[in-house]
């Protein structure tokens, strides 16, 4: 009995595994049937949802052909004036006029930054103007008291005027140069004359009595100018007058060389040193070997012209 009841076992479990078997075999094969149904009623839909447009264009292709031509017309040209507006609006100088307002935007923002800087300018001169009108009170108030006949113009004119002489009186001993300009006209001048006369003035010597430092200036001016055009100049030194009384610019040279001596010294007379040169005639002297004596105490003038006093 026992060995029955194992047969009996086995054999049960033999029956219950095929029959697990065969109802998952039968579960897969129900699933591949949904599957496969899901899948046929997808592509149905999807048919049946193209047939719709295709039929919802047909319907529209139909209404249009059914139109009256004026009508079919008429919609041709709205659909060809809206694309010629986008087109224009896309392509045409449109970009060209936002481009050039974008660029005039620009220049008024310059314009108006360029406005607070003139405002502000003009600020600062209305301010300068009120400080200069508070200084030249007083100077006005002053001119109308010392020339009362004058008007009040006038006689601001005429007291600076007056302030200007006396400021060249109290300067006018101060050493001060020639401009630019004259120094240069007083080189041409000299080269000038040195061209015409190559062999003349072959040596020039400039003396100078010590003890005043702008007369020394004056002496080394003048020869630095005759060195720039073209003639052998020096200066030298020397310690007291042998007379009582001596120019104040002398001119010592060979009686051959008047000509040219006399167009020297109305050259530099003119240009620098505006005095009277005495000149005195060497008869044993070397032909082209002159000298320039400055013994006397200059004065200048503000043009940087000399004087004596």
């Amino acid at each position: 009995m026992a060995g029955d009841s194992s047969r009996l076992t086995a054999h049960d479990c033999e029956v219950a595994f095929n029959s697990i078997t065969n109802g998952a075999d039968g579960c897969a094969e129900n699933v591949r049937g949904t599957a496969h149904s899901s899948s046929r009623c997808l592509s149905r839909e999807a048919t049946k949802m193209s047939m719709m447009e295709y039929d919802n264009a047909a319907k529209w292709l139909s209404f249009f052909r059914r139109l009256p031509v004026i009508l079919k017309s008429c919609l041709g040209v709205v659909a060809i004036v809206v694309v010629s507006i986008w087109t224009y609006v896309q392509f045409g100088p449109m970009r060209k006029l936002s481009a050039e307002n974008e660029s005039l935007l620009g220049k008024l923002d310059t314009a108006k930054t360029e406005l607070t800087v003139m405002t502000d300018r003009k600020n600062e001169l209305y301010a300068e103007t009120l400080y200069l009108k508070g200084i030249l009170n007083p100077i006005q108030e002053k001119a109308t008291l010392l020339y009362p006949e004058l008007e009040s113009a006038a006689a601001v004119a005429r007291l600076a005027g007056d302030l200007q002489n006396v400021r060249a009186l109290a300067t006018r001993e101060d050493y001060k140069p020639l401009p630019d300009g004259m120094r240069t006209s007083l080189v041409g001048a000299l080269r000038s004359l040195r061209s015409q006369n190559p062999s003349a003035l072959t040596n020039i010597t400039v003396t100078v009595l010590m003890g005043s430092s702008v007369r020394e200036r004056v002496a080394n001016d003048l020869a630095q100018y005759l060195c720039a055009a073209g003639y052998r100049a020096h200066v030298a030194s020397i310690m007291t007058a042998y007379s009582a009384e001596r120019p104040d610019i002398a001119i010592y040279f060979n009686p051959g060389d008047v000509d040219v001596v006399g167009r020297l010294t109305s050259i530099i007379g003119t240009l620098f040193i505006n005095e009277q040169f005495v000149g005195v005639k060497k008869n044993r002297g070397v032909k082209g070997d002159i000298t320039i004596a400055i013994d006397g105490d200059p004065v200048f003038a503000d043009s940087g012209i000399v004087t004596f006093k």
